[in-house]
């Protein structure tokens, strides 16, 4: 099911760096900021681990499959060519990050192909009647998944010129629920961490602050508030001897995924600018 909207132009993203004209931040940068030489070093110098970060690739591997399933819903109703979509998304991912993921689902690191895969495919069954629906950008065709956006946040004072600093930003998906008929960016997590403790971290929040502000301020829109959406990365062998499908696999299909709703009064969004105005200063 899918409904549609109008939409300002979107601004896309760019990498958060700095220009002669202007400033680019975004929440990994200033959630850096208690150690300032790391934010130096990152995000003005550059400097990179020579070390894979699984976990990333893991994450974005799982976002690109999401992704791919939703883009294959729009017009295809055959849902396993959708499920075979989201696998297909995953695997290109996987391969354009170098293939970095162990493959088997039985190796020491969890984050690996085969269990990633098998996430994709219960998280397609877990949310299959969910009561948050596709919402069509009507200039693509296509879901709002995975874009990017840029919104003026202030201006810096440098040698004697005004340069705008802008904030960026990357929303999973904004999709319409069912149930009170509002719109809602989602925003896809897959963790490590205990869901009953993770599924908390909502609020404060500034990364999803962030997010409602800027779907608020491009679109103009009903913009409700913010879904979390976590999925856990366990590392649960497959158990052969029981009847579940699930756990033959290695994922329990009701403790392995959560979701919670998450709103923002405008006292919150004005506390949330002044917060990230004052730690673009310090950057």
């Amino acid at each position: 099911m899918t409904t549609s909207i109008l939409s300002r132009p979107l601004q896309i993203a760019r990498q958060p760096v700095v220009t002669d004209e202007i400033i680019y931040v975004d929440n990994s940068i200033l959630s850096t900021l208690a150690c300032e030489e790391k934010t130096r070093l990152s995000y003005v110098e550059h400097w990179r681990s020579n070390k894979q970060a699984l976990a990333l690739d893991f994450g974005s591997c799982f976002h690109a499959a999401i992704q791919a399933y939703n883009e294959a819903i729009i017009n295809n109703p055959n849902h396993n060519d959708n499920v075979e979509a989201a696998e297909l998304g995953f695997i290109k991912e996987w391969q354009a990050h170098g293939g970095s993921l162990p493959i088997n689902l039985d190796d020491t690191e969890k984050r690996s192909l085969e269990r990633g895969i098998w996430l994709v495919k219960a998280y397609i069954a877990r949310w299959k009647n969910e009561v948050y629906v596709n919402v069509i950008n009507q200039q693509s065709g296509k879901p709002f998944t995975e874009l990017g956006f840029a919104i003026y946040l202030m201006d810096w004072h440098r040698h004697g010129k005004l340069i705008p600093v802008m904030y960026v930003g990357r929303w999973d998906n904004i999709k319409r629920s069912r149930v009170d008929n509002r719109l809602y960016v989602i925003e896809i997590k897959t963790t490590s961490s205990g869901l009953s403790y993770y599924i908390l971290q909502v609020k404060p929040n500034h990364s999803l602050t962030g997010y409602i502000h800027a779907a608020r301020e491009l679109f103009d829109l009903d913009i409700a508030g913010a879904v979390w959406d976590c999925t856990f990365i366990s590392s649960r062998q497959p158990n052969l001897k029981t009847n579940d499908h699930w756990l033959q696999v290695g994922i329990d299909f009701e403790k392995d995924f959560a979701r919670t709703e998450t709103r923002r009064s405008q006292v919150d969004i004005d506390e949330w600018l002044l917060d990230t105005k004052m730690a673009a200063t310090r950057f």
